[in-house]
């Protein structure tokens, strides 16, 4: 595996852990809505701004986890992002590591990987456990986190890495994956953290880049990540003890989905841009440093705040919230009348 050197990436997580407060991000422009190729081309630009953190100091960071012997549960852990996350987990000593995922060849496939990563005083097999699941059925859901309830004793930490990208003929499909499976996992996921009562957890939910800068080539997709963003944004405002639940918006990345890619996943909308689209869509980020960064995160990221992982390098975006507006629906919400 690619090593890659911490002090570099974990300097965008500064000290502004301690008091709150966001890095300031550059200000983009507004998109050309005239040009769509503009548009396309305007969204990368603007995403691989870096941004300009107050304080880059490592030791200014402040650490909220550490990974040795924690238990995680990580669904689409087969294959490309999540399949990273399991190896930088493995890696930094958390004591079980599950993988989920609906093929089993591939789930065969990345347990030997994850195994062959671990020494024999690891017990081998028994710190990387695939779990066949689908998570798009809400049984297989549950049966996964029963699973990590009865042979596992509890969890400490939650990927939702599972999505697919088809805005053909399987955009329902995308749907139900990228969206409804990912809240239902999250609900699973922070009862069963209350329930086992430990001492502090973490859920990472992957967006994508697409939910702050949305393609017109690619709506739909665009709108799961965006609800991907907004849900979870919304969970971590409920404050449940010792819990972060956290926002990876991801840009593309050396995986599989991306690579795979072809013009029948892409609606009919955009036949005009598919070829422009898919060189975009193909870029090579380091898959292994898209999993190191969320590992990072893991340990180091506020509750409620999102990080952008693109091209190599990771910000912290500046989630907008109105207070006072907020406070007021609040107020309206929880007033009872005599």
């Amino acid at each position: 595996m690619t090593r890659f050197k911490v002090r570099g990436i974990v300097k965008f997580f500064q000290s502004d852990n301690r008091n709150g407060e966001d890095s300031k991000t550059p200000e983009s422009s507004p998109d050309d809505q005239t040009n769509n190729k503009s548009v396309l081309k305007k969204v990368i630009e603007d995403l691989s701004r870096p941004s300009k953190p107050e304080n880059s100091s490592f030791f200014g960071c402040r650490r909220y986890m550490d990974l040795a012997g924690k238990v995680a549960v990580i669904t689409g852990g087969t294959k490309g992002i999540g399949l990273a996350v399991a190896k930088d987990l493995i890696q930094n000593g958390t004591s079980r590591v599950i993988i989920s995922g609906r093929d089993i060849q591939e789930g065969g496939k990345a347990l030997k990987i994850l195994t062959d990563m671990c020494s024999d005083k690891d017990d081998g097999y028994q710190k990387a456990i695939y779990v066949p699941t689908d998570v798009a059925s809400e049984g297989g859901l549950k049966e996964l986190f029963d699973y990590t309830a009865t042979n596992m004793g509890g969890l400490d930490i939650l990927v939702n890495s599972a999505a697919i990208l088809n805005e053909s003929s399987m955009w329902r499909r995308m749907v139900d994956i990228n969206v409804k499976a990912l809240i239902l996992s999250t609900q699973l996921g922070i009862d069963l953290m209350q329930t086992c009562k430990r001492p502090g957890g973490v859920i990472v939910n992957l967006s994508a880049i697409y939910a702050i800068k949305p393609l017109p080539q690619l709506p739909i997709f665009s709108g799961t990540k965006a609800a991907v963003r907004s849900a979870t944004l919304g969970f971590s405002k409920m404050k449940y003890p010792n819990l972060r639940i956290v926002t990876a918006c991801m840009g593309p990345t050396n995986t599989s989905m991306l690579l795979n890619l072809s013009p029948n996943d892409i609606g009919e909308w955009t036949k005009d841009e598919q070829e422009d689209l898919l060189d975009i869509l193909k870029a090579k980020q380091n898959v292994d440093y898209a999993g190191r960064c969320i590992t990072l995160m893991m340990q180091f990221a506020d509750n409620g705040s999102t990080y952008l992982i693109f091209n190599n390098s990771l910000h912290r975006t500046k989630n907008k919230d109105d207070t006072m507006f907020r406070k007021k629906m609040i107020q309206k919400f929880t007033k009872f009348e005599d």
